[in-house]
């Protein structure tokens, strides 16, 4: 209002950028790339039928995470195969019986 010159363009003009973005020369020369490296597999689970059919799982997790444009992680962290497919021989009744516990996990605040 003091007579200078107002900044920006007007409408129906576009905007004037207030912002540029551009890559930076060599930055993966300037940072480590790291690639995701993934732990190995954990033992297989206990099937959870003795037959008729139940499921056994197997876990791994993720020991390095990529960073700097590494490459990401690759495949599943868990597996799920069928087991015990077989028919149960005998119509008996069983008594339920627990597994034993697992290891405890690690502590979490919530």
């Amino acid at each position: 209002s003091s007579g200078g010159k107002a900044c920006g363009t007007r409408y129906p003009d576009p905007p004037l950028a207030l912002e540029e973005i551009e890559p930076c020369v060599n930055w993966k020369k300037d940072s480590s790339v790291t690639d995701c490296v993934l732990t190995t597999w954990g033992q297989w689970t206990e099937c959870t039928a003795l037959c008729n059919g139940g499921l056994k799982h197997r876990n791994r997790g993720i020991r390095t995470p990529p960073t700097a444009g590494g490459i990401p992680c690759q495949g599943s962290l868990e597996e799920l195969v069928p087991c015990n497919l077989g028919q149960c021989s005998d119509q008996k009744e069983r008594d339920c019986k627990f597994s034993p516990w697992n290891d405890w996990s690690h502590c979490d605040s919530h």
